[in-house]
């Protein structure tokens, strides 16, 4: 401001005429999706992200200029859903606060979100969420030997399941595996790091009985392509469903 006055300008014209060029929050949510989606992994989260703060943010703060929106407001949005819908909650609160800290880093906010404040505002969730029970480890031998009996579902997803069990991977490393990961003679299978949650190459041996699960997928295969998934679904080259391995 007192650089403007000393050029001769005056700081209150030029605050208001800046007014006019700040973006809207919706505009501003849409350019921090365009820019941070390409470096996400999940596509899933990549379309829920925007369409969450479609569903729940921009009825009310949509159409505001971002420098506009404070505490309240945001704690208003998030009261509506807060107990009702707690995890879409926690994410819409998370992406707003992301939203309007973007805001700030453009130079279109004096501040960052006030997120913290915000969530002294509203109320404590109730504790909901429950952990899959495990397995106690004594029953797991019975388990896998009787797989075939116990899970009445097809052949390649039973399969699947206890490939997945005999390499401690995850899901949805196991559902993208591909022929062309399988080292035979070192009895190996490399999964490349862009499907490894931790993004670096992982490497796991193969026990006797994961290569016999191999060696009856190879059965199966309808294609002779290196690129092709071992545990394919109905459709060629398709992974199995993300249920797949959950429901049975």
């Amino acid at each position: 401001m007192r650089r403007a006055i000393k050029q001769g300008g005056d700081p209150v014209i030029e605050r208001r005429r800046a007014r006019y060029t700040i973006p809207t929050f919706r505009e501003v949510a849409i350019m921090v999706h365009g820019e941070h989606s390409p470096g996400w992994k999940n596509k899933k989260h990549a379309a829920q992200w925007l369409s969450s703060l479609e569903a729940y943010a921009f009825p009310r703060l949509g159409n505001l200029p971002v420098d506009q929106i404070d505490g309240p407001m945001v704690r208003d949005v998030l009261a509506e859903i807060w107990l009702d819908i707690p995890e879409t909650a926690r994410r819409v609160r998370q992406r707003i606060g992301t939203v309007l800290d973007y805001a700030h880093a453009k130079g279109w906010r004096d501040a960052e979100a006030p997120m913290r404040s915000v969530s002294r505002g509203l109320p404590r969730q109730p504790s909901t969420k429950q952990h899959l029970a495990a397995m106690p480890w004594q029953e797991a031998p019975t388990f896998v030997s009787n797989i075939a009996d116990t899970l009445k579902t097809a052949e390649n997803i039973r399969l699947a399941l206890e490939f997945l069990i005999f390499t401690a991977a995850r899901s949805g490393e196991v559902r993208g595996a591909r022929w062309s990961e399988i080292d035979y003679d070192r009895q190996t299978w490399t999964v490349p790091g862009e499907r490894m949650k931790a993004g670096t190459t992982h490497r796991v041996p193969l026990s006797p009985r994961a290569m016999e699960i191999l060696g009856r997928m190879e059965a199966l295969r309808r294609t002779d392509a290196p690129t092709q998934l071992i545990f394919e679904g109905r459709r060629p080259d398709r992974p199995l469903s993300d249920m797949s391995l959950t429901m049975p």
